[in-house]
């Protein structure tokens, strides 16, 4: 299996992208994906007003999360992805190297 990348910075989400799960513990492989439904910033407040219970984590988390990083403040508008057609795979595939936090933007 032949996979093209491109560096995180140059690679854009966009609505109907492909996003793949990557479980980095103990297995390291992709486990399931989603479609991009629609990209926007928000505030960390603006987030939970708007999707509520919908996000994957939890108000209090968010809240931690927003305060742990060093340059962040409630202010600061964060990147939210809205996903559609989520499906976790039958059997997981194996990448052939780690994934950062970063993530990698794949094309094939």
């Amino acid at each position: 299996m032949r996979i093209e990348t491109y560096s995180s910075n140059t690679c854009l989400v966009q609505p109907s992208d492909k996003v793949v799960f990557y479980a980095s513990h103990s297995n390291k492989q992709v486990v399931g994906e989603g479609t991009v439904e629609i990209t926007e910033f928000l505030r960390p407040d603006e987030v939970i007003s708007k999707y509520g219970r919908k996000v994957s984590i939890s108000k209090d988390e968010l809240r931690a999360y927003t305060m742990q990083q060093p340059s962040r403040d409630s202010s600061k508008k964060m990147l939210v992805v809205v996903l559609t057609k989520l499906k976790k795979y039958k059997k997981s595939i194996v990448y052939p190297r780690p994934i950062t936090m970063a993530g990698e933007c794949l094309t094939k």
